[in-house]
């Protein structure tokens, strides 16, 4: 199991519906105490979990733990955002220096994908006022970390099954 310095470690997220091949994501966390961590990265993938999320999780078959339920949710908010093959690079740079100007975070995926942290729906808000051009002209869609037909490993969703 890979472990950074500053004592984050990988945590296992299932992905729901699956990503192309990929049934799970792997993401930073920091280890609060025995089966609880903390959520230090912005996740690509997987809907429902953002940046400082706890959460609580089980042993994975190769020993990464593996995310069973939000404990507590951050108030984060995340967003992915797809930019068109022919958008250019300054657009980009232009988008991206928005989302950090409106206090969010961004984890670069490839050139046309980045994923985006904000601590609020607030900030996110704020966000998406200054992106409406981009949108209409074509050079940017938005995919929303929230999902609320997907799962939200909600403490009480499984005493409820």
């Amino acid at each position: 199991m890979a472990s950074r310095p500053d004592g984050c470690t990988k945590v296992r997220i299932s992905l729901t519906p699956a990503v192309g091949s990929a049934d799970s994501e792997l993401v930073w966390a920091e280890w609060l105490e025995p089966d609880i961590y903390q959520v230090w990265n912005v996740p690509f993938f997987a809907y429902n979990v953002n940046i400082a999320d706890v959460v609580r999780c089980s042993a994975d078959h190769d020993g990464v733990p593996l995310v069973q339920e939000i404990l507590r949710r951050s108030g984060s908010q995340t967003l992915r955002l797809h930019f068109a093959a022919h958008a250019p690079d300054a657009e980009i740079e232009r988008l991206l220096a928005l989302v950090t100007e409106r206090g969010g975070v961004v984890e670069k995926g490839q050139r046309t994908f980045w994923a985006v942290g904000f601590r609020s729906l607030i900030a996110l808000e704020r966000f998406a006022a200054g992106i409406a051009e981009a949108q209409a002209q074509g050079v940017l869609r938005l995919d929303d970390g929230y999902q609320p037909d997907l799962p939200l490993f909600e403490p009480d969703a499984r005493a409820a099954a």
